[in-house]
């Protein structure tokens, strides 16, 4: 694996708490303890934010991973042992593509748990999926759901579209069963429609097109993977771009060089961390750990370090039943 330096901000949202960061002979170490104070892993503290032990982070963020994948069918039971997981996703995929792939969907699910989690933050997403800033009391009446996820597909089937090329991720009006709808520009004023303050709501599927959503991508580098697709006019509702390696700003520059005025930086193209930080911040930390899955440096189980073995044996046997269950149940906002 390539050393990658962790974005500023990642590295001080990583910071450990006090106990866990340790002065020893001039250096500082980033050190996990047992029960009885003994060292579990231990790196340097500058090595880590360069290229942080997988164990160390599966510590810090292990168990939210695993929900996360297991949640959306990256992670299941061995079919061949019944006490271990494993990932579902293709090996024959190269790591670095692999591990960008998941990371997005994972940045997916991130964002619809935050926006079902904290209606300000459900504010400012769906503001940005529909490109107008909105009230709170008309936002709270929508919940952002996954267009692929396996819970849309039990509890809003018609909602379900794992294949859709625009929208990872739309809002529901659960009272109406209908999504919220994209704001229109008027092309003969540039102004806004004459009703604009009002959210509206799609109506039949023939205006597909016009519903509010958001395509989410994650990378470390966006020049090679998301430029050229912008510029062929591929997306048609805003880009939520997780750049792992904080190039945001230069994906941005080369965009405005070739496409000039066909582009809105901060409405077609969104950077994630600026709309919202703590989930940046969250997806940037998980990367690591699902690259040192993808190249088997962990293994799926390992994410569960952190829990003990009864809430281990709680996981497996919770799996069991959904695997020889008709439907997968997955927690709340996935």
């Amino acid at each position: 694996m390539q050393v990658q330096r962790l974005p500023v901000p990642l590295t001080e949202c990583c910071l450990l708490e006090e106990r866990d960061v340790m002065d020893d002979e001039g250096g500082i170490y980033i050190v996990v303890k047992n029960q009885n104070g003994g060292d579990i892993y231990k790196q340097r503290y500058d090595e880590y934010l360069a290229n942080p032990n997988p164990n160390i982070l599966s510590y810090r963020y292990g168990n939210e991973l695993f929900d996360i994948l297991f949640s959306l069918g990256k992670i299941r039971l061995n079919p061949d042992n019944n006490k271990e997981f494993v990932g579902t996703w293709l090996v024959k995929t190269h790591p670095s593509v692999l591990a960008m792939q998941l990371t997005g969907k994972v940045a997916e699910a991130v964002i619809v748990k935050r926006c079902n989690q904290d209606p300000e933050i459900n504010k400012k997403w769906l503001g940005v999926a529909r490109r107008k800033p909105i009230r709170i009391d008309s936002a709270a009446k929508f919940k952002a759901i996954g267009t692929g996820f396996q819970s849309t597909r039990v509890s809003y089937l018609p909602k379900y579209s794992p294949s859709d090329p625009q929208r990872d991720i739309v809002w529901l009006n659960e009272k109406t069963k209908r999504l919220a709808s994209m704001f229109i520009r008027l092309p003969e004023n540039d102004g806004l429609a004459s009703d604009n303050d009002a959210l509206k709501e799609g109506g039949s599927d023939e205006d597909e097109s016009l519903y509010a959503g958001l395509q989410i991508k994650a990378s470390t580098d966006g020049i090679t993977y998301i430029l050229t697709d912008f510029q062929r006019g591929k997306y048609e509702v805003p880009v939520v771009y997780f750049g792992i390696n904080n190039d945001f700003e230069l994906l941005a520059d080369n965009l405005l060089h070739s496409m000039g005025e066909r582009i809105i930086i901060g409405e077609d193209l969104v950077n994630a961390a600026a709309i919202d930080r703590g989930a940046y911040d969250q997806v940037c930390s998980y990367y690591y750990l699902i690259y040192a899955l993808v190249t088997q440096r962990i293994r799926p189980g390992d994410l569960l370090a952190r829990r003990d073995n009864l809430l281990q044996n709680a996981m497996l046997s919770s799996a069991l039943e959904s695997t020889n269950s008709q439907h997968i149940i997955l927690p709340d906002g996935m």
